[in-house]
């Protein structure tokens, strides 16, 4: 990479981090291109030359975001392949809420810039796809649902459960087991026997954590207003 290239990536890097920021401290409204060009540090136009539209940094800014959180979900992974689901949904949850406020105003803003990003949703599909093969091939699953069909059905129920987060309707606690339950549902229809009850416990499981979760909510509130 010659010095050129090196110094139009940094400022590239600069804009991105400068978006986060004004994200993060004003929503969408804040997120202006003279704003963001005043933060970064470069002209007025230079974030329009290096993306083209407010709608490309927030499909940039999302692109990375998506790159960490993959990176950091699926690190280290059960041999089972049906633990594998449940664990990959898990740490999905986990890095989407490990910077709750700025990515759920990145989504926000992404869904109201009307940016697109449905070239962004191959790659879950991809990862999910891949996951329910694995258990299919060891007996785990029944074939009767093809698996492209399955992995595309979980995806778009996973979208209903991030879009009630995105709006705040749903806590970070609470995301994480509407993702496991969103899983288990869609497993359940094509589960062996055997498969069957190890789902219904890891559900279980997950309804068992939001309890707990919420218990210690409500007493962390109540001991608040005292």
């Amino acid at each position: 990479m010659d010095l050129r290239e090196k110094n139009k990536q940094a400022r590239r890097r600069r804009i991105l981090d400068a978006a986060a920021k004004l994200l993060q401290k004003g929503g969408a409204e804040a997120l202006t291109m003279r704003d963001l060009a005043r933060a970064s540090k470069v002209s007025e136009m230079t974030p329009y030359n290096l993306f083209g539209s407010k709608g490309g940094i927030v499909a940039a800014l999302f692109e990375d975001a998506v790159g960490r959180v993959v990176a950091r979900s699926f690190d280290e992974m059960p041999a089972d392949p049906i633990e594998r689901l449940f664990v990959s949904a898990e740490a999905l949850a986990d890095a989407w809420t490990e910077d709750t406020p700025l990515f759920r105003e990145l989504l926000r803003t992404a869904r109201e810039s009307g940016a697109d990003l449905s070239r962004y949703a191959d790659g879950p599909i991809s990862l999910l796809q891949a996951g329910l093969l694995d258990a299919t091939k060891a007996g785990l699953l029944n074939a009767d649902v093809p698996t492209p069909e399955l992995a595309r059905h979980v995806f778009v129920a996973n979208q209903g459960v991030y879009d009630r987060w995105v709006d705040g309707e749903i806590d970070d606690a609470t995301l994480r087991t509407n993702l496991i339950l969103a899983l288990g549902i869609s497993l359940l229809s094509v589960a062996t026997p055997a498969t069957r009850k190890k789902v219904l416990a890891r559900m279980a499981k997950a309804r068992r954590g939001s309890t707990r979760s919420k218990g210690h909510a409500r007493k962390r509130s109540s001991t608040g207003a005292r």
